[in-house]
């Protein structure tokens, strides 16, 4: 049960993310832009959970834009209960310009997710994220959690995730 409520609040904060909200690096917190936000209690719970961090400047900047690496970061927070150790030698050869997301990125590579968004050697992780990359991370995402749920962790859960991303593809 707490799966799958950890499972919603996933896919509520994805949304608010898509839809225009922004966010994270590490911070100290109290996060005084949020206040009487749309999102606010939104970004509370994801900073509740631990999923989002902030900026080292203490804001969250909601209303920012936010860059590729942040949402595959965030992604890769909601799923800290799956044990995959990150990639060693990245496919893309800028993966370590955003050293503050290097082990996210390094594990969303290994479960599949970056390469089915971004195909190639360049991930241009601080771009903005657009729309149609975040539907796709989160759609990865949540089939991988799906995956995990049913064959526990390890490569089987990322093979059938990647079987069933290829099925959609079709």
């Amino acid at each position: 049960m707490e799966r799958k409520t950890s499972l919603l609040t996933t896919m509520a904060l994805a949304l608010c993310f898509i839809l225009g909200a922004a966010f994270t690096v590490e911070a100290k917190g109290p996060y005084e832009d949020i206040v009487e936000h749309w999102s606010e209690l939104n970004v509370a719970r994801g900073i509740e959970l631990g999923w989002i961090r902030g900026y080292e400047d203490g804001t969250v900047q909601p209303d920012g834009t936010m860059a590729r690496s942040e949402f595959v970061s965030l992604m890769m927070r909601s799923l800290d209960h799956l044990a995959v150790a990150p990639v060693a030698a990245s496919q893309y050869g800028d993966i370590d310009q955003v050293l503050w997301a290097s082990e996210d990125l390094r594990t969303a590579e290994a479960l599949g997710i970056l390469p089915h968004v971004f195909p190639g050697e360049i991930l241009a992780a601080d771009q903005p994220l657009t729309r149609e990359e975040a539907a796709a991370i989160l759609d990865y995402t949540l089939t991988l959690h799906s995956a995990f749920t049913e064959t526990g962790d390890g490569p089987e859960a990322v093979a059938l995730a990647q079987e069933r991303m290829s099925e959609k593809v079709e």
